[in-house]
């Protein structure tokens, strides 16, 4: 049985982390987890996926991904500074190569 969620984008993703010897974690908000959870479904992505943060609130924006509150303040929770800072995070806290947002 195939995962429904996984496509070849995903596939291609893994393969492509897998074949540097990177690895990822994700930071997510308003998918709640679903990019982990596509990635997850690749044959071979534990090699590459270290773990997904779910921030669905600005406080777990915050205390999770660590992203600055004045940040925050300053441009929302929607907006491409912090997304940098959410991926900046789940790198960060995850010890991952890459992080995404």
């Amino acid at each position: 049985m195939s995962d429904p969620l996984v496509d070849d984008a995903a596939r291609e993703l893994v393969a492509a982390l897998s074949r540097r010897a990177h690895t990822v974690a994700t930071a997510e908000s308003l998918t709640a987890g679903l990019l982990a959870a596509t990635l997850a479904g690749v044959p071979g992505a534990s090699a590459v996926l270290q773990g997904g943060l779910v921030t669905y609130t600005v406080e777990t924006k915050i205390t999770l991904a660590g992203v600055p509150r004045e940040l925050l303040a300053a441009v929302g929770p929607v907006a491409a500074p912090t997304a940098a800072a959410l991926a900046d995070g789940a790198r960060n806290r995850c010890a991952a190569t890459w992080g995404s947002a």
